[in-house]
């Protein structure tokens, strides 16, 4: 494990491909330091019945403020992603990376969505708190700023 991270099971109910129930438990691999832009999370999704029926995962954050900091105007509040790797051996658990972008601002991001992706097409969303409880929230600095101002306006002859 890396020593910057700790692990954080959380147990959900996913429906998967309308057919049976899924029980799975989400780990997540937690950094102990401040995310930038670029730097990933990982999450390992376990369960049972058609987990292998799952052909992607994208994990929705939202941050904690409603608007961002204000010399981040127009740097997004929420953002969602997340690459789907097949764990060797079957499909019993899934691996979920979710990557900052270079769009968000800083601030802290609590999982809120969890969208499946299955192999006949079906996609099902899964919220906070009704089918699973969110693990901790991630502390995102983002050293990127945009301020602007005028300070004249002058007619041009």
């Amino acid at each position: 494990m890396n020593p910057i991270c700790r692990k954080h099971n959380v147990t959900a109910l996913l429906v998967l491909a309308g057919i049976s129930s899924c029980s799975t438990a989400l780990t997540q691999e937690i950094p102990t330091e401040t995310l930038r832009p670029g730097k990933t999370v990982t999450y390992t999704i376990a369960g049972e019945g058609d987990v292998d029926k799952v052909t992607g995962v994208e994990i929705l954050f939202d941050s904690k403020r409603s608007a961002p900091p204000p010399d981040q105007q127009g740097y997004q509040t929420s953002f969602d992603n997340g690459r789907l790797t097949p764990k060797p051996g079957g499909r019993e658990s899934l691996e979920v990376t979710v990557t900052i972008p270079d769009s968000v601002a800083s601030g802290e991001y609590s999982m809120t969505t969890i969208i499946v992706y299955t192999a006949n097409g079906a996609t099902y969303g899964f919220g906070v708190p009704k089918d699973f409880t969110a693990p901790p929230s991630l502390r995102i600095e983002n050293p990127g700023r945009f301020k602007v101002s005028i300070k004249t306006v002058n007619e041009k002859h």
